[in-house]
């Protein structure tokens, strides 16, 4: 068990021993550009007008759609009532 011990003591103080990686110039610049241009691009604001504009078309053609089923069906049902009234075959 010592010599285990020992042996991970050894490998942690190899690792202490090494400096710190730095890259170079170049490379860290790009990434730092990459970043920046990343932060740069944004929806327009006009997007997100006509998305909003386009949600709301939806939403109110639906909302009519909806009103207008049931509204035609209930009328739907009087008529039907008023024609089998109408055609009283068994009296």
């Amino acid at each position: 068990m010592n010599e285990k011990n020992k042996w991970i003591d050894d490998i942690i103080e190899s690792a202490n021993s090494l400096g710190r990686v730095e890259p170079r110039s170049v490379v860290f610049d790009n990434i730092l550009s990459e970043i920046e241009a990343e932060k740069i691009q944004r929806i327009p604001l006009s997007k997100i007008r006509y998305s909003i504009a386009a949600a709301i078309i939806i939403v109110s053609v639906n909302i009519y759609s909806v009103l207008d089923i049931s509204t035609n069906e209930s009328n739907q049902s009087s008529t039907d009532n008023e024609l089998i009234s109408n055609y009283n075959i068994y009296e």
